[in-house]
């Protein structure tokens, strides 16, 4: 009887809340006639619920124009929800919404207008003088925070840049910039792990012809230490000629190449001016052949970590056992 009750409660209380999630035909009603008397709120709560179809039809276009009505009242804050309702279908629209709110003031907007122009996305081109333009009106924490790194990425860009990948200086490269470029050019992410693991791992068919992955491994700090192609051997026959032919191409012929006939192992190397080691190698027992960038500074760090971090794992294991050894 109890059971029976509790049931009848869940249902009666969900039935309740879903139904409330929704306006009543009476709410629509009052918000579209002060919509049409001109009150910003009612017409962007009006939009809204043409936009999301709730308890009407639903109708996006009309939606929109609801909402943008409202904002061209000169509310910061809903030129800013504008803004975030056009991102997903027009990039453009959103940014001159964006710019409407920043042009006020509105601090939300001021950093997203930076962080578009730091990272080049929404179809613009990376712009990091605008980036820090930005991030000093909006003055907060994280705009602070973010006008820093931009300051620091322009320092190495002008000591050290020349090898990019996806239009990204490698040296100066954060996990960050890279998945953004990386995405942006058509590379899929596989599994985007979280910042404190060591790599990320694409399906880059779309952006190199023959490769099938793409791995980059990053620092405990997430900066840049290496980058992986693999292209599978077509056929039964691999790839490396073909690899190794526009990479020539591009850079010249390789500074270093190691034959080892027994292995199947061959491997180019150019060391390129900014100290990002180029290479082009083949393994008969992966049957596959490899396209990798390193910057050795980073690389060494990142492995350097690995093993301290091992031998801590270890370490506390030992003890773990140390402590239970009256155990056995």
């Amino acid at each position: 009887m109890k059971l029976s009750l509790c049931i009848f409660l869940i249902i009666l209380l969900s039935g309740c809340a879903s139904k409330s999630t929704f306006p009543s035909a009476e709410d629509i009603a009052q918000y579209q006639m002060s919509a049409q008397q001109g009150d910003a709120k009612a017409q962007f709560q009006l939009g809204r619920i043409y936009y999301f179809g709730d308890g009407v039809d639903q109708n996006k276009a009309l939606g929109l124009e609801w909402m943008e009505k409202a904002a061209n009242q000169g509310n910061a804050e809903i030129m800013h929800s504008v803004a975030i309702y056009h991102e997903r279908y027009d990039n453009k629209k959103a940014i001159e919404w964006f710019q409407k709110a920043a042009d006020l003031g509105y601090v939300k907007s001021l950093q997203d207008l930076g962080y578009i122009y730091e990272k080049g996305t929404y179809g613009v081109k990376r712009d990091l003088e605008k980036a820090l333009s930005y991030y000093l009106k909006a003055n907060t924490d994280w705009s602070k925070k973010q006008y820093e790194e931009v300051i620091k990425l322009q320092e190495c860009n002008k000591k050290n840049g020349v090898t990019k990948l996806f239009d990204v200086l490698l040296v100066c490269a954060n996990r960050n910039d890279l998945r953004v470029a990386a995405k942006k050019a058509g590379a899929y992410l596989l599994d985007e792990m979280p910042y404190f693991t060591w790599d990320d791992q694409y399906n880059s068919t779309r952006v190199l012809k023959g490769s099938r992955n793409l791995e980059i491994l990053y620092t405990a700090d997430n900066l840049f230490a290496r980058a992986k192609y693999t292209f599978p051997d077509e056929r039964g026959e691999s790839q490396i000629n073909k690899v190794f032919t526009f990479v020539a191409d591009k850079y010249g012929q390789p500074n270093n190449s190691i034959y080892t006939t027994s292995m199947g192992h061959v491997d180019y190397r150019w060391k390129l001016e900014d100290g990002i080691i180029l290479s082009v190698s083949q393994d008969q027992n992966d049957n596959a052949s490899f396209l990798s960038y390193t910057y050795d500074t980073n690389f060494s760090e990142m492995k350097a970590h690995q093993e301290r971090s091992k031998q801590a794992r270890e370490a506390k294991e030992v003890e773990k056992y140390r402590r239970q050894n009256n155990a056995f």
